[in-house]
């Protein structure tokens, strides 16, 4: 599972409203006081809103390429709003109450570029300037931008056509080896898609056969091993839990997906898990919470588990929109306690290089509380959303184009999420016997 752009957080800092949230619709569907274009300060985005509908546009370098997606999705990140005072005319808008706020300035009108067939030389331009623009990961991944488009343009010094178009894309997205940036296209009429930054765990395991094998071993370790036959496996199967000898375990494998009923993002059922889990686990001397095999989801799955352990509203992490070699709005997230059943005693967090995406926003968040520790191995370091652009005729790539950084200023972008205490998770005797060792070993 991949974060998109628009998941929610809780309040921006410093832009300030001149009202509460607003809808951007009237009762009869229609779009009301917010008609007219605007201009987004950090996404390079355009957006044209008429009274019946909606035109988003992406711009780069002095080009610029429609939206792909149909009207209504367009729409859906505009779904409520806020004016900002004067002297500026701007607004904040979001996709639902709460949800994190983009902001946009008034713009004249939509430019021509935006109305005009790109060239494949001008397409690569475009994803060329996107990445210098807003990719937040050159640094750490030490990586040259310059030197890289450079070095490509020497390989493909004309981008006429389609596969040259691939080719030359494809070097800049393979070097950057980035899970949240990817490149999908259609070459001769046949769709391509590629995707990077596995991590060494999975890649050593093999294909996909090889890595069913793995998973059915992993299920039936911590099932049969480490909870010794009384353990559950609910939420789609994406949850394990039990107690092993007076310590709680929690094993979540991605964050959302809870109910093949209910939307993705749901948390009805992930709730009713942790009430019932949380339920057992009071009277713990402690609880283990392993993200180790998470793949990721959503963040605000990720903040639901985490409200779990909160004894008091806590800043979790900030989060800032990459532009030009800076980063710009903040964004503080701050976790209340959840009102239904916590614990709020000791608890680890096991992470692995598998860790990834809403799975680091997991961890980052547990980060922030005294009383618990990471422990394990370091994450994939893949936390911004994955921000979405368009290349025309049914192209399109992401990006990671955010910076997120714990209260203390650290930003594991590309780095990953280091443990406080290093443990073997996947190596030598294997997931379900390393982490039965850690629970022995941890004193009553």
């Amino acid at each position: 599972m991949r974060k998109a752009l628009g998941l929610l957080c809780l309040f921006l800092v410093p832009v300030i409203a001149e009202a509460q949230e607003r809808p951007t619709r009237d009762a009869a569907g229609y779009f009301a006081d917010v008609t007219g274009v605007w201009r987004s300060r950090d996404y390079g985005l355009l957006v044209e809103i008429r009274r019946d509908g909606i035109s988003l546009y992406h711009e780069a370098g002095g080009l610029c390429l429609p939206d792909a997606r149909d009207a209504e999705a367009q729409a859906e990140g505009f779904a409520v709003w806020s004016p900002i005072k004067a002297p500026m005319a701007a607004a904040v808008f979001a996709e639902a109450p709460g949800g994190t706020p983009y902001l946009f300035e008034g713009a004249s009108g939509v430019p021509a570029a935006c109305h005009q067939e790109l060239t494949p030389a001008q397409r690569f331009d475009f994803a060329v300037a996107t990445l210098r623009q807003h990719y937040a990961g050159f640094a750490a991944r030490h990586i040259d931008p310059e030197a890289l488009v450079a070095e490509v343009r020497r390989a493909y010094p004309v981008i006429d056509t389609d596969d040259a178009l691939w080719g030359a894309l494809s070097r800049i997205f393979i070097r950057l080896n980035d899970p949240h940036s990817e490149l999908h296209g259609v070459v001769g009429g046949v769709e391509s898609d590629l995707a990077t930054g596995e991590a060494l765990t999975l890649t050593d395991v093999g294909d996909g056969a090889a890595q069913k094998m793995w998973l059915a071993a992993y299920r039936e370790g911590i099932l049969s091993g480490l909870l010794r036959g009384k353990g559950q496996h609910v939420g789609n199967n994406r949850i394990f839990w039990g107690v092993r000898d007076g310590v709680g375990y929690l094993n979540i494998v991605t964050m959302g997906a809870f109910d093949v009923k209910a939307d993705p993002s749901d948390t009805q059922a992930l709730e009713a898990i942790l009430d019932e889990a949380l339920t057992a686990f009071q009277g713990a001397r402690a609880v283990v919470v392993d993200v180790s095999n998470n793949r990721g989801g959503y963040d605000s799955v990720s903040r639901t588990i985490a409200a779990r352990f909160y004894d008091q509203p806590r800043l979790a992490y900030q989060k800032r929109p990459w532009r030009d070699g800076r980063t710009t709005t903040t964004t503080s997230v701050v976790i209340q306690p959840s009102p239904r059943v916590r614990f709020t005693g000791p608890v680890y967090v096991v992470t692995s290089d598998i860790t990834v995406s809403a799975g680091e926003i997991f961890a980052l968040a547990m980060r922030a509380l005294p009383q618990a520790q990471l422990v394990g191995r370091t994450t994939r370091g893949a936390l911004s959303d994955q921000i979405e652009k368009p290349l025309g005729k049914g192209w399109g790539f992401s990006l990671s184009g955010e910076l997120y950084t714990t209260p203390q200023g650290e930003m594991p972008e590309g780095r990953g999420i280091a443990p406080d205490t290093p443990w073997p998770v996947f190596e030598g005797r294997g997931h379900a016997a390393n982490l039965a060792a850690f629970i022995d070993g941890l004193k009553p």
